[in-house]
């Protein structure tokens, strides 16, 4: 279940960091949210402020496509541990567990770029980062729990055909 909903939160990560670097192509020429009417947007301020910050950008890519990456990796981390064998399928989930505790770090240094350099909020930003946390959060109650478990598939049996 706990994977399930690391999955979702993954594939809802990816469309909010897609918006967010749709919305960062287009200057944010309707507003943080892409919501915004052409003649009431608002360009100074706010998403467009941070996204002019050093910070947002890693190794000259943008945010957004780590964060995309990010997601989908981890959507994709998500889905195979359901495939693979159970041992695989524990060294994935510690892989994401490194993933994503690496990206709530990043996400802290984010917010601080936000709130005490720019002084000025993205909304996508603020979304991504909280995301963050819950995939955090999550992780940490499966290791509070005990840890990963792996989907066994040894309760299921194939139905058998008697010859007579």
């Amino acid at each position: 279940m706990i994977n399930r909903l690391i999955l979702w939160l993954s594939l809802l990560g990816m469309i909010l960091t897609l918006h967010l670097w749709i919305q960062k192509a287009r200057g944010f020429d309707q507003g943080c949210l892409g919501l915004a009417t052409h003649s009431e947007s608002v360009v100074e301020g706010g998403c467009n402020e941070v996204s002019r910050l050093p910070g947002s950008h890693l190794l000259g890519v943008s945010n957004a496509a780590w964060g995309y990456a990010f997601y989908f990796g981890l959507a994709l981390l998500s889905f195979t541990k359901i495939i693979v064998s159970p041992s695989r399928a524990r060294q994935l989930h510690r892989l994401g567990e490194i993933a994503v505790t690496a990206a709530f770090l990043y996400s802290i240094y984010l917010v601080y770029q936000m709130g005490f350099v720019a002084h000025a909020w993205c909304l996508l930003c603020i979304g991504s980062a909280v995301l963050v946390t819950l995939l955090l959060g999550l992780h940490l109650w499966l290791r509070r729990r005990g840890g990963f478990t792996p989907v066994s598939y040894t309760h299921l049996t194939l139905p058998t055909k008697r010859i007579v």
